[in-house]
């Protein structure tokens, strides 16, 4: 069974794609950086419009993970997400995490986690 894509994502729905507080995407509408339409008491985005602000598209109603938030990396290492920006700012014994912040968040492309990984496993040896 294929699950059917969304045309129209909630502001509850992009705030859990963007990792960030539904007050911040209302600040995206508000502010222009990300086009809504108004559907009864409900502010609504198209999927075209949420995949140009997002720079990638959506597949299933979930992202393509090609950048992750400091919770994924937090989730995929095993650690809370304070810790990941701990590694990004200031690093550990010498090895920092690359990452980039778009928008107020913290992105980390895939290859740069697993090199990150990579980098730690080597020190450790």
């Amino acid at each position: 069974m294929v699950k059917e894509e969304k045309q129209f994502y909630s502001i509850s729905d992009i705030a859990k794609i963007r990792d960030c507080s539904k007050q911040r995407v209302w600040e995206y509408i508000k502010y222009g950086k990300l086009k809504g339409i108004k559907i009864g008491r409900n502010w609504k985005v198209s999927k075209e419009e949420l995949e140009r602000f997002l720079g990638h598209s959506i597949v299933s109603g979930e992202p393509v993970k090609e950048f992750l938030t400091t919770r994924d990396c937090g989730d995929i290492l095993g650690l809370d997400k304070w810790s990941i920006r701990r590694y990004i700012i200031s690093g550990i014994n010498g090895v920092f995490l690359k990452a980039q912040k778009v928008n107020g968040v913290w992105l980390v492309h895939r290859t740069d986690l697993d090199n990150f990984i990579k980098e730690r496993m080597h020190n450790a040896s």
